[in-house]
């Protein structure tokens, strides 16, 4: 805090409150942490399938465990006032929040358009319950993640950071806004590791399903592809925008073609569910691939990178220096 004292002395205020809501984000890393032990207890209540439910919670915990030991490191991180603890902080709340909004979408939803097989037994708790999940979304998925983002979007958080730590950090090399499609790639990567193995390997892509060695051989490429576009977003080659883009609109627009019904079936029967358990699966026609998610997922790529696309390099100059659409 020495080097705040003495430029800034009103910065402060700021540097506590970094260590703040560091300590938050360590102690919902650990509370993290704790609810996933809880998971490997539940499948006792659940019915024995042929799906392997104790390995299914397993894997839930090893991901919960991962996304609180994040929050842990982004945590030690904020009271240390780190450069890249800020940004990872500020574009993870960011996701986390429309995450949450999400959720209270689907919510309300299904309030104010209840299916009558979730009615049918007692729909007085039904709703009772919905009500409940309601709250903590709010405050968990609402207003929590936008505390933080409210915080360390501010331009004195920004400076007490990099007063205490002059040094540029690796995040300071990419634009901001580039973070959201890096985080969530290299999630997707980490999650095809820890969990395709557990279920044979089985992907629906481009509505086909695939499973075993050639399911691993899909995966496989597809992981490599995304971490291809993760390094191309990371030093914003133009090129690797355009490939993205247009890999993403074929897998979109190519999916209705050869996605039914029977493709699910095969899909869930080959990752190991039983054949009630496909059945009652079937029964939900929310599960059903309506076209209007075509129109959404369209609208969500293309706005995402219109918006990114200025960050990107557009030249290479003779001299050999890179040129930006937009400095960070």
């Amino acid at each position: 805090m020495a080097r705040i004292s003495k430029k800034r002395p009103r910065l402060k205020n700021w540097k506590k409150g970094l260590t703040i809501f560091g300590i938050l984000e360590i102690l919902m890393g650990f509370t993290l942490l704790w609810l996933g032990t809880k998971l490997v207890d539940i499948d006792y209540f659940l019915p024995v399938t042929t799906f392997n439910l104790s390995a299914f919670f397993g894997l839930a915990f090893v991901l919960i465990a991962i996304l609180g030991g994040y929050w842990i490191i982004l945590g030690f991180g904020s009271t240390l006032a780190q450069r890249w603890s800020r940004a990872l902080g500020l574009v993870s709340s960011w996701l986390w929040l429309i995450f949450g909004i999400f959720l209270m979408i689907g919510a309300f939803g299904d309030i104010f358009f209840p299916k009558s097989n979730d009615t049918n037994s007692h729909p007085e708790l039904y709703f009772h319950f919905l009500w409940i999940f309601i709250l903590v979304i709010f405050i968990g998925g609402i207003c929590f993640p936008l505390a933080l983002i409210l915080f360390y979007g501010n331009p004195r958080v920004k400076a007490v950071c990099e007063l205490e730590n002059p040094q540029k950090s690796w995040t300071d090399k990419c634009p901001l806004p580039l973070f959201p499609y890096i985080l969530t790639e290299t999630a997707f990567i980490i999650f095809n590791i820890i969990v395709m193995p557990f279920i044979h390997f089985t992907i629906l892509f481009l509505g086909i399903v695939f499973s075993g060695f050639l399911g691993a051989l899909v995966i496989g490429t597809y992981s490599f592809i995304k971490a291809y576009f993760i390094w191309g977003f990371y030093r914003q080659r133009i090129k690797v925008w355009w490939t993205a883009l247009i890999f993403y609109l074929i897998l979109i627009i190519g999916t209705p073609f050869f996605y039914s019904s029977d493709n699910r079936v095969e899909y869930l029967r080959d990752m190991g569910f039983s054949d009630s358990m496909v059945n009652l699966i079937q029964k939900d026609h929310s599960q059903d691939y309506h076209y209007w998610m075509i129109g959404i997922n369209l609208a969500v790529i293309l706005g995402y990178f219109l918006f990114v696309k200025k960050y990107f390099l557009i030249a290479q100059p003779k001299h050999g220096k890179k040129i930006h659409r937009h400095n960070n």
